[in-house]
This record gives structure tokens, sequence and C-alpha cells, in this order.
């Protein structure tokens, strides 16, 4: 297994990621259901993966008309389930 070094400006750039993404996940929080942009923006994934996931029935959605909507706890569930743990040394 190779290993990779971090440089501080990859660490600083992280950081600012994981900060801005709480923030936005705190704001939509109280939020049951999301539009697709949310998803796409808290989350971080495409708008195909999106797709996939919703036309493989592995999120919850509703679609009102031609617009579809994500039950927010079907997205973190996913997100649990295929979480991958960190290896302990």
């Amino acid at each position: 297994m190779s290993a990779a070094i971090a440089t501080k400006e990859d660490f600083d750039k992280f950081q600012r990621t994981i900060v801005k993404m709480l923030k936005e996940v705190n704001n939509s929080t109280q939020k049951e259901w999301l539009t697709k942009e949310e998803c796409l923006s808290l989350y971080g994934i495409k708008d195909r993966t999106l797709t996939e996931l919703r036309q493989t029935r592995k999120v919850v959605f509703s679609k009102v008309g031609n617009t579809c909507i994500y039950k927010h706890d079907s997205i973190i569930e996913l997100i649990e389930e295929n979480k991958i743990e960190a290896m302990s040394h």
C-alpha cells in the first residue's frame, strides 16, 4: 500500500471544504425533503449519480410533475451504509 503526503495547503483546502459542507448541512437539517440542487450541493455528488440512485430505488424520492425531491434521511442513510471505516494503526 502506498502512502500519500498531504501539504498544509491540501489540509487548509480540505478544512474549508468541510466547514462549508457543515454550514450547508446545518442550514438544511430541518428540511425533510431536498431538491436535486440541494442534494448535489450538500453531498458533492453528480447529477447522473443522483439519477441512478433514484432509478435503482436506493434513495426515497417523490415526483410531482417533472420535479423530483429526495428524502433527506434516505440520503444520509445511504451514505452511512456505504461508509468505509479508517484503518487503525
